[in-house]
């Protein structure tokens, strides 16, 4: 490319961002020409970045925004959202978290929106979602758009958005939580993961006539849908569902993790449950097991201290060593 009007910058992007570029231009400063001015938006969105993927830009080392105007020679850095460095002295592209996020998600995505709902958070779903349609949600309401789609999440009516990399729902669920830090905004069984309504408790005599003759039986507390209607219960399913929740949660927040002593009894089919822990030299009682539940990995005991603060102690099957994931002060308080 030649002529007077040409614009030649040198650009670099940083860390997860080089996901998006091609192999030859990961990692390394490249020189991008142009026959006019753009934008920084376009600039980047011209190599493959979503705009929504990029927290930072630095032109010649000062802070720019989206909107700003290339110009020949410009130095440019591209960085993508920051979790846990200082940068509030810069212009931070993303701004701060919402205070009430809500999110919608595109078609492609129907199995991370029902996790994002057990999670307790807002998430739009349908399956026959057209783009106006999503985009009309991020512009009337405010949302997030979650989506494997680069060029939907660059258009420009899309202020905050992700781009989902993984095929896995579960770990697509641990990417929402940590780029947008929900891990303490996480209210699980509060959100229908059928049609996205509140849960409110429903008396059992309500639904008697729908459940089946065991959960009759053996079940008393209920959660009935606002919306469509849904009655959920603690069934079988239920130490599943505990199960994840707590990987997502730990996934996310690692630090809160802690290795402990237990001392164990032989419990029921002969295996092990604890009766007591150290905490470094304090010793805590355990007076009462009050859920417990397994993955492939770990088993997982929810029980109650003699403090009167609750815990969740996990033990890996294959190392056989305890830790501390969860601790609530106040009893009954864990969700």
């Amino acid at each position: 490319m030649s002529g007077k009007s040409t614009i030649t910058v040198s650009i670099r992007f940083y860390e997860e961002l080089n996901d998006f570029l091609k192999k030859s231009r990961r990692k390394i400063r490249f020189t991008r020409i142009y026959r006019h001015n753009t934008s920084l938006k376009d600039c980047i969105e011209s190599c493959g970045v979503p705009h929504t993927e990029v927290d930072l830009i630095l032109v010649n080392g000062i802070s720019a925004d989206f909107d700003q105007l290339i110009n020949g020679g410009d130095d440019i850095s591209v960085y993508p959202v920051f979790e846990s460095f200082d940068i509030s002295g810069v212009t931070r592209l993303m701004g701060r978290p919402l205070r009430d996020l809500r999110f919608v998600a595109d078609v492609h995505l129907g199995a991370l929106a029902k996790k994002l709902r057990l999670l307790g958070f807002d998430t739009e779903f349908s399956n026959d979602a057209s783009t106006e349609a999503l985009l009309e949600s991020v512009r009337g309401e405010k949302r997030v758009l979650l989506s494997r789609n680069r060029k939907l999440l660059m258009r420009r009516v899309v202020n905050r958005g992700l781009f989902i990399r993984s095929n896995d729902p579960e770990k697509q669920c641990v990417e929402v939580v940590r780029r947008f830090d929900l891990t303490r905004s996480i209210k699980p069984f509060t959100r229908c993961m059928a049609c996205n309504s509140h849960l409110a408790p429903t008396p059992k005599e309500k639904v008697l006539p729908r459940l089946e003759p065991l959960t009759k039986k053996y079940f008393f507390e209920f959660s009935g849908c606002t919306g469509c209607g849904n009655v959920y219960w603690k069934g079988s399913h239920y130490g599943k569902l505990e199960a994840f929740l707590e990987r997502v949660r730990m996934s996310n927040d690692p630090k809160e993790i802690m290795k402990i002593r237990v001392d164990c009894y032989s419990g029921y089919r002969g295996e092990e449950t604890p009766r007591r822990f150290w905490l470094e030299e304090r010793l805590v009682e355990i007076k009462q097991i009050v859920d417990r539940w397994l993955d492939p990995e770990h088993r997982y005991f929810k029980v109650l201290g003699d403090d009167n603060s609750t815990y969740i102690l996990r033990h890996d099957s294959t190392t056989f060593v305890w830790e501390l994931t969860f601790y609530q002060r106040e009893k009954n308080q864990l969700r």
